[in-house]
């Protein structure tokens, strides 16, 4: 790759820089936060499962003799 080819490649990358950078000073302070109740029911209605059928299926921890 030659010297312009070079140059002409970092000015494309430096103005992809810019352009997020300015979509990053947009973004609203609530859209940086989430929280973790803001995750429940996420996914209600988009899966096959039901709450109760995958606390049946979860792991248990057994106890072992010491």
């Amino acid at each position: 790759m030659n010297s312009s080819a070079i140059k002409s490649r970092l000015r494309y990358i430096r103005l992809q820089l810019a352009l997020l950078e300015a979509e990053v000073s947009k973004a609203s302070p609530e859209d940086k936060l989430l929280k973790f109740k803001d995750l429940e029911g996420l996914w209600e209605g988009k899966t096959r499962f039901s709450y109760e059928e995958i606390k049946t299926a979860q792991y248990k921890v057994k106890d072992f003799p010491e």
